[in-house]
């Protein structure tokens, strides 16, 4: 049974005044019983008050944590932190959208300048929604807090007015680097549990 379904069990057990009392241990005991399958946190000492009961098996559980995180390698500690703390923001010039100027047959480029505003370092990728019209180079890093690129976005030769052009942007991810990681991109840090923030930029043809 999980944490918050044993508690809300104990609650319930607290507030059901009616019944006998032979009943009402039978109910204790159960809720006892269930506490004792979650990997030995119970507690097993008799139960008197069931709000007492609640506390300390919360305090049990608590506990039980620490000595978890504790127990992992430095590695993993970082690799915690990477999954419970948010990567910061990043900013880009321009800030909303991309703007191509005409003329549109030939291969144009247009600079943009990404920072991390955050104060975690941050791995950095950017894609396309149309790879066979718009590259970018660098297509992806790693940036320590404040610190910016110029990353240049390239838009090939087309027909304007002949091609749809409404779905055409660049996405920015970032995510946080893991402590003590190498200054070296990697592709696993977006693959795991660490939150993974966006950033849309549309891309306008001017004709």
């Amino acid at each position: 049974m999980p944490p918050k379904r044993a508690v809300a069990k104990a609650r319930k057990v607290k507030e059901e005044a009616e019944g006998t009392s032979d009943e009402r241990n039978e109910k204790i005991q159960a809720l006892k019983d269930d506490i004792k399958n979650l990997s030995g946190l119970a507690t097993r000492v008799p139960v008197v008050n069931i709000d007492e009961f609640c506390a300390k098996y919360m305090e049990k559980l608590s506990q039980h944590t620490e000595v978890f995180i504790h127990q992992l390698t430095q590695e993993q500690r970082g690799m915690k932190i990477l999954f419970l703390d948010p990567p910061g923001d990043v900013n880009t010039e321009p800030g909303s959208k991309i703007v191509f100027n005409a003329p549109n047959d030939i291969r144009r480029t247009v600079p943009i300048r990404i920072t991390n505003s955050g104060e975690r370092r941050i791995a950095w990728s950017i894609k396309s929604t149309n790879v066979n019209r718009l590259g970018v180079d660098p297509p992806c890093g790693v940036l320590d807090p404040e610190e910016n690129m110029l990353i240049a976005v390239m838009c090939d030769s087309f027909a304007y007015g002949q091609e749809d052009t409404n779905n055409d942007r660049i996405v920015i991810e970032w995510t946080n680097t893991p402590d003590d990681a190498d200054k070296q991109f990697s592709r696993e840090w977006f693959q795991g549990d660490g939150m993974v923030r966006h950033k849309n930029l549309p891309i306008e043809y001017n004709p």
